[in-house]
């Protein structure tokens, strides 16, 4: 079926891709919408709101959101902070090191784990109970996590307690 449809393919890259055509698009959906009159006109921060913002929905997401700005914002002008969009930058991808998104998915989703482990140890000063409770895993599932990622130390009975009143019978001047 595909072939009917596939006489002359047309690549047409991602509006995130092409921002010169942003702004004018923008213009074009405003006049488009327009009721009775003059279109509304955009500020040079919507402008730049505009431009910033990923668009993951492309060219009909801005219509969307310049259309909800027409008939939400009273004033002929539309500032940025008139324009409701949501992240302007891909779903964290961006802020990922890049070693992260090499390899297959296992390895990705064991990195990722690890690193949560970690970060969760760290914020509840190594309480693996409250880590466990924040990771919303048992704390058994924590421990042998830790054990599989290396970060297990040594058992509480391997560690020596400091500040722990001497055995009775011992002399403080040992």
């Amino acid at each position: 079926m595909l072939y009917r449809l596939n006489v002359v393919p047309i690549p047409l890259p991602p509006l995130r891709e092409r921002l010169a055509d942003v702004v004018p698009l923008a213009e074009h959906f405003l006049r488009l919408s327009a009721r009775d009159g003059a279109p509304k006109r955009l500020t040079a921060a919507a402008a730049s709101r505009l431009l910033s913002h990923y668009w993951p929905g492309n060219v009909r997401e801005l219509r969307n959101v310049i259309e909800r700005a027409n008939v939400l914002v009273r004033d002929a002008i539309i500032d940025g902070d008139d324009l409701e969009l949501g992240r302007s930058e891909p779903a964290d991808v961006a802020s990922l090191p890049p070693q992260w998104l090499d390899g297959d998915l296992p390895t990705a989703l064991a990195r990722l784990e690890k690193a949560m482990i970690v970060h969760a140890l760290a914020v509840c000063g190594g309480n693996r109970t409250e880590a466990a409770r924040r990771l919303n895993i048992n704390r058994q599932l924590l421990y042998a996590k830790m054990q599989r990622y290396g970060l297990a130390e040594k058992s509480a009975s391997e560690i020596p307690t400091r500040d722990v009143g001497k055995a009775d019978g011992e002399n403080s001047s040992d």
